[in-house]
């Protein structure tokens, strides 16, 4: 769809024709798509629609990096904590809720969004610098596992209902 910004990263990837890019996911926007990639004679492009999350994790735990593109303001999205989950390097737009997940140079890399040119230039630095993909793949995985578990989560919500009782308490 056009508000994920793959139209974008098609652009984009014109710059990088020897580098396999597959694109997941299931939209309106798909004959677009498969028009741009015919248009730029994107060879390394595989647009695979969707996917279990049997075949997704298979995908993503092979790539080098994920990106998200997006162009709207999206909440928290699942990609983001699925890359994590699977120590993955996320490259994502500066927009939404993305960056109170990912935290730009420490567990992934944000572009501003819409903006080709800064979208390329740190599709470049990451590619000129695989040791900075493997450490903020490492960081992703390691904050997904601190922060979103169980047991993280079960206290956040002891903390609340403890706020709330003391507050009803003294009310």
């Amino acid at each position: 769809c056009y508000r994920k910004g793959t139209h974008l990263l098609l652009t984009v990837a014109k710059q990088f024709k020897h580098i396999p890019l597959k694109v997941i996911g299931e939209g309106p926007y798909k004959r677009v798509l498969q028009q741009q990639v015919a248009e730029y004679n994107l060879k390394n492009v595989e647009l695979l629609g969707y996917k279990p999350v049997n075949e997704l994790i298979g995908i993503v735990s092979k790539a080098l990096l994920v990106v998200i593109p997006s162009l709207w303001y999206e909440v928290a999205g699942l990609t983001i904590y699925e890359a994590f989950a699977l120590g993955k390097c996320v490259l994502a737009s500066d927009i939404g809720g993305i960056p109170e997940i990912v935290k730009d140079g420490i567990n992934g890399i944000l572009f501003q969004p819409g903006d080709e040119q800064d979208l390329l230039e740190k599709i470049v630095y990451l590619l000129n610098n695989s040791h900075k993909i493997k450490e903020l793949g490492r960081n992703g995985f390691k904050m997904i596992n601190e922060h979103n578990n169980p047991a993280s989560h079960y206290q956040t919500l002891v903390s609340i209902y403890n706020g709330v009782i003391d507050k009803h308490k003294s009310g």
